[in-house]
């Protein structure tokens, strides 16, 4: 029943998303991101993303108003190391930028993993209906100029099919624009894996916004 109802609030989101698009053109990013584990050669992977961004402005208790944001996103993952597709996951985000350094975010997302990893163990043909809670703090670190952007973010994911917590992250980096429709990212990641091993990464990306 609880599947039911989350594939049911899923399809709804999307059928609003696609409803939203039709009257005004979304913003559009695709990202290319590659990861490498410095703990565990078996975990390199490398993504494509893509994001759609719906946003519009709300009145908010302790400011005249924010930006609400609402994310569709499609995500492929590959495993780098055994060459075949790791992951796919299709979801929406709901954020609000409270302040000018500070965004608030739920996902609600669905994973299908070809194989998962836990404590090199793999298991495959997994899906899971997933939430994902995250924190961002930035700053642009150059006076006057949208060019260079330092962040910090904290993600906690939760497994509605187990009813438990599986993933607390910890990510800090730097995103650079280039040009008008293009940015780099370059971060690192902590990721504990609730009662499993622990990963430290270095994450890269470059970006195109259309």
């Amino acid at each position: 029943m609880k599947k039911f109802v989350f594939i049911m609030f899923f399809a709804s989101c999307f059928f609003c998303a696609g409803a939203w698009a039709i009257i005004s053109k979304p913003p559009l990013r695709y990202s290319v991101l590659f990861h490498g584990d410095t703990r565990h050669g078996d975990e390199h992977f490398h993504s494509h993303r893509l994001d759609a961004f719906f946003t519009t402005t709300m009145p908010f208790i302790f400011k005249d108003e924010v930006t609400v944001k609402m994310i569709p996103f499609i995500e492929l993952r590959y495993n780098t190391e055994r060459q075949r597709r790791q992951r796919t996951m299709t979801g929406v985000e709901f954020g609000v930028d409270l302040t000018d350094f500070l965004y608030v975010a739920q996902q609600l997302r669905y994973s299908w993993y070809s194989e998962m990893l836990y404590e090199h163990d793999v298991f495959e043909h997994t899906d899971m209906p997933e939430g994902l809670t995250k924190i961002t703090l930035s700053r642009q670190l150059l006076p006057d100029k949208q060019i260079l952007k330092g962040y910090l973010s904290g993600e906690y994911t939760y497994d509605f099919k187990s009813g438990s917590g599986t993933r607390m992250d910890v990510i800090i980096g730097v995103i650079a624009a280039l040009g008008k429709q293009w940015e780099a990212n370059l971060g690192w990641r902590h990721d504990d894996r609730i009662h499993y091993f622990d990963c430290d990464s270095v994450e890269a990306s470059v970006s195109y916004n259309f």
